[in-house]
């Protein structure tokens, strides 16, 4: 940024100004304020460019930040509805065998006699008989 200050050197007994690399020496001071008030627009500009691109930059990372808290709060969804469905899922096997069982014993399917399932399905038609 030593381009960017005014500075003042001494040169053979002459001062010299320099503004941004652009030597004021010699010139009038309508001249000189000319040069330095332009020296200043374009700095203006440049902080109003860098201003802009700083919103923009703002913009886009507020909205990947939504974004992203979208995902992870879909993600957490996913994982609490997966828990349910693992309780779902246990529940049904549950109903399901049970259901088997009351169909087996219903339907009066040949029991074997070393089967846990088969000796449950025996010792209730041997009490629904009596």
């Amino acid at each position: 940024m030593g381009g960017d200050a005014v500075q003042t050197s001494a040169r053979d007994g002459e001062a010299a100004d320099d503004v941004g690399g652009e030597c004021l020496a010699g010139l009038t001071p309508e001249q000189r304020l000319d040069a330095i008030e332009q020296r200043l627009r374009r700095g203006a500009d440049r902080i109003a460019a860098l201003e802009n691109g700083l919103a923009t930059n703002t913009q886009l990372t507020t909205e990947i930040r939504e974004l992203l808290e979208f995902g992870r709060n879909g993600l957490r969804l996913l994982g609490h509805l997966g828990v349910v469905m693992r309780w779902a899922g246990g529940i049904a096997a549950a109903v399901s065998a049970m259901v088997g069982l009351w169909h087996a014993v219903r339907s009066g399917v040949p029991v074997d006699s070393g089967d846990v399932l088969s000796a449950v399905v025996q010792a209730y038609r041997d009490g629904s008989q009596k």
